[in-house]
């Protein structure tokens, strides 16, 4: 079996465009954690499991990929594809924003001063660290898979009197342009290790020189609080896994592991464990 992720998430979990073959996972019951994958896949007659699927999207709660076997290219073989930005859609509907209106606190703590250049926000949903930087005055793109996010995200600014650029797209084929940002910011942007490694190696390039990076995500820790977060391992941050990723030619100001209470929207509350990074581009 081959699954391909082509997308992003918003604030901790991935949109997910699954090409797949023939697995399918057990029903798993998330009335008491909703946010919480399912934990088991078992292997099923592919002709049955091909019937019973392909008229329509299987949801994030009964479906769980082989994390070990992604890639980013579409291979022209599977013919069936999966749309998985539905379960965003419909939590980015919400009439409550799912994780709040404020940013994330890591951000308000490490940026704090008014400033200017060109900022760009990966995987931001609904908007709240976007807005958050364009009332600083920085030139603030947001970036996402989902379009119900990215109106929120509209919606979001309007009433805080602030501009911000909306941009639809996907990560696993967007590209970066060289040197072309002062700032990146990617908070809980989890995506499978493959893929997120792929993106956090070019986003050195993609600032320029020294340009800085704030970039959060739940550690393996979290998955004793369940506060918040995708419950697969792979897609968990560490501090040296990251730098791994990101490689060299890093300046780092920040570079550890939190754990605090988080109160943001209905589905980031209470105590949560997370990585926490700062730094600047070194020069070329």
């Amino acid at each position: 079996m081959k699954v391909i992720a082509r997308i992003v998430r918003n604030d901790g979990y991935a949109h997910w465009l699954g090409l797949c073959s023939v697995y399918q996972s057990d029903q798993y019951g998330t009335k008491n954690d909703p946010e919480r994958p399912p934990h088991q896949v078992k292997r099923r007659n592919p002709s049955v499991f091909l019937q019973k699927t392909v008229h329509g999207v299987i949801g994030w709660s009964k479906y769980r990929s082989n994390l070990g076997t992604f890639g980013t290219e579409h291979p022209a073989s599977l013919q069936y594809v999966y749309v998985m930005n539905k379960h965003w859609d419909q939590r980015f509907a919400e009439s409550e924003f799912a994780y709040g209106t404020e940013a994330h606190v890591s951000l308000r703590e490490q940026v704090t001063q008014a400033g200017k250049g060109r900022v760009l926000c990966l995987a931001e949903g609904q908007g709240r660290n976007a807005v958050y930087l364009a009332e600083l005055g920085y030139d603030v793109t947001a970036l996402d898979f989902s379009p119900v996010g990215l109106a929120r995200a509209a919606q979001l600014a309007g009433e805080r009197g602030v501009r911000i650029e909306l941009l639809e797209a996907d990560l696993s084929t967007y590209v970066f342009e060289p040197e072309a940002w002062d700032g990146i910011v990617s908070i809980f942007g989890h995506l499978p290790a493959p893929l997120r490694a792929k993106v956090n190696g070019r986003l050195r390039g993609a600032l320029k020189t020294g340009g800085w990076l704030q970039l959060v995500g739940y550690h393996p820790k979290q998955l004793d609080y369940r506060t918040g977060g995708p419950q697969e391992p792979s897609m968990l941050y560490t501090v040296e896994g990251l730098k791994a990723e990101l490689g060299p030619g890093w300046d780092y100001e920040v570079a550890e592991v939190v754990e605090r209470e988080l109160r943001e929207g209905p589905y980031h509350q209470g105590m949560s464990a997370f990585v926490h990074l700062f730094a600047h581009k070194t020069s070329n």
